[in-house]
């Protein structure tokens, strides 16, 4: 008897079906670790913020003074002490005490009955801030980091000059430092709102063009999340149009590790993964995937004459033989909790070289093989980035000759055919373990490193530590 479905089951389907497609095809969240760096980083890049010109007057002996400080560079800043902590629901606050400065410009005074200039050194002391940071979808639905709240205090301020008259800047050094003071404090937050802007801008490129190498959709599905401890945001990671070219599913749903010590997971689904793979595929990343196995010569002219007897009459001294494999489309991959498999699809073609410039093509076939391994991954010490290795099982190896784009007679006769796929098989397997799960698959990361990788039903979740650059935020 056919299944029947209620009104109520129906609503329930749909409800389900409907949280299969919304899942995210990656999750990332930042853990307080991640935010004392993301904090360190942000405070580094305080020395860059661009402060405003200040002018203003001052009376000296009844006589009104217009001065002006200009080209103003804050050119150093050290604090003594930090905080950063998340805000349930609104974002994250960073604080910095204790902090000095140095700002260089060029200074102007001008009266009805003088001028006067010179180089100017402020010296900011005691300046303490507290900003408060929010992350939120953009009109692009990427994410954005925006300004909520700013204050900030200096309590100290020394103002010198180098040129000029030296009588005038005494007179007007007092006056002008209480001045400049109030303006600097005022200006601080302004000059780090601006900055803010700016990374936001830089941050929205750099994911624009992560998004375009990656071949994922790296939009936000909804705003982050912020608890007392992390903050998560969700990935979509793929388009709809992608589903049935990634394995027709949508994502899985994915869950964090309690890994307290990382300041980064990422939970990538096998959905997204395998977006990501038919791009590379598409941009011919994985050409060269198996080019080393064209050298990799374990197998002779001899091993193959049980099975393909005409070889003999041609090669009577056994000659190395030489197998190409070209993958006709993009590998898939299945990821479970215990390894990732991947599946190949390609052509095989084998040629016999009785000498180094001679080479005679003996069979095409294709072929259709699963690579299985439980892998680990580790950190390349000479380049950023990390080295995927693991113990490989060539869990599926088919073959299938094409006997009219051959050049010797291969015999009807299936067992032949079998037995020339084990001979293969095997040399192929001893290749894979050595030459990429020994040596590995190096993906470079500019700004992941300490990377653990752990295989869940469906997804990868890599946690680590962030690294970037002096310049990861410049526009």
């Amino acid at each position: 008897m056919p299944l029947q479905l209620n009104s109520t089951s129906w609503i329930l389907l749909c409800l389900l079906l409907q949280c299969l497609a919304d899942n995210p095809g990656v999750k990332i969240q930042i853990t307080q670790n991640g935010l004392y760096y993301g904090a360190e980083y942000l405070i580094s890049q305080i020395s860059s913020v661009s402060l405003s010109d200040i002018t203003g007057s001052v009376t000296i002996a009844s006589q009104s003074m217009d001065y002006s400080l200009t080209q103003v560079k804050m050119v150093s800043f050290q604090y003594s002490n930090s905080s950063a902590n998340f805000i349930p629901e609104k974002g994250f606050q960073i604080s910095i005490y204790g902090g000095n400065s140095t700002v260089n410009g060029t200074w102007q005074l001008d009266s009805s009955i003088m001028q006067d200039s010179g180089l100017s050194i402020l010296t900011l002391k005691g300046i303490s801030a507290t900003v408060t940071l929010g992350m939120r979808q953009s009109n692009k639905n990427m994410v954005s980091i925006f300004l909520i709240s700013c204050q900030s205090e200096i309590n100290g301020i020394d103002f010198r000059v180098e040129g000029g008259v030296d009588y005038v800047y005494d007179a007007v050094k007092g006056p002008m430092e209480n001045i400049i003071r109030s303006k600097v404090n005022e200006m601080l937050c302004s000059a780090l709102r601006l900055q803010i802007s700016d990374w936001d801008q830089s941050l929205s490129a750099f994911l624009s063009n992560m998004s375009l190498s990656s071949g994922l959709d790296l939009s936000l599905t909804k705003d982050p999340i912020f608890s007392k401890q992390y903050a998560e945001m969700d990935v979509k990671g793929g388009s709809d149009t992608n589903i049935s070219m990634a394995g027709g599913h949508p994502s899985a749903p994915m869950t964090f590790s309690k890994l307290p010590d990382s300041m980064v997971q990422v939970c990538i689904s096998e959905f997204s993964l395998n977006v990501a793979i038919r791009a590379s595929f598409a941009a011919n990343v994985f050409t060269n995937l198996f080019s080393g196995f064209t050298s990799f010569r374990n197998i002779r002219t001899s091993d193959l004459s049980d099975f393909l007897p005409e070889i003999s009459q041609h090669f009577p001294e056994p000659s190395p033989v030489q197998i190409r494999i070209y993958q006709s489309t993009a590998p898939t991959l299945y990821v479970k909790p215990s390894n990732v498999t991947v599946a190949f699809v390609g052509v095989l073609q084998t040629y016999a070289m009785p000498s180094n410039t001679t080479r005679r093509l003996l069979f095409t076939a294709t072929t259709a093989f699963s690579i299985s391994s439980n892998i680990s991954v580790s950190n390349k010490s000479q380049a950023n980035g990390m080295n995927i290795t693991g113990s490989i099982i060539l869990s599926s190896f088919q073959l299938q000759i094409n006997r009219n784009e051959s050049s010797i007679n291969i015999p009807e006769d299936v067992s032949n055919e079998k037995g020339i796929q084990d001979i293969i098989k095997v040399t192929f397997t001893t290749f894979l373990n050595e030459k990429i799960g020994k040596a590995g698959i190096y993906i470079p990361l500019d700004f992941l490193r300490n990377l653990s990788i752990y295989m869940k039903d469906r997804f990868i979740l890599l946690a680590g530590d962030l690294q970037m650059s002096s310049d990861f935020l410049s526009s």
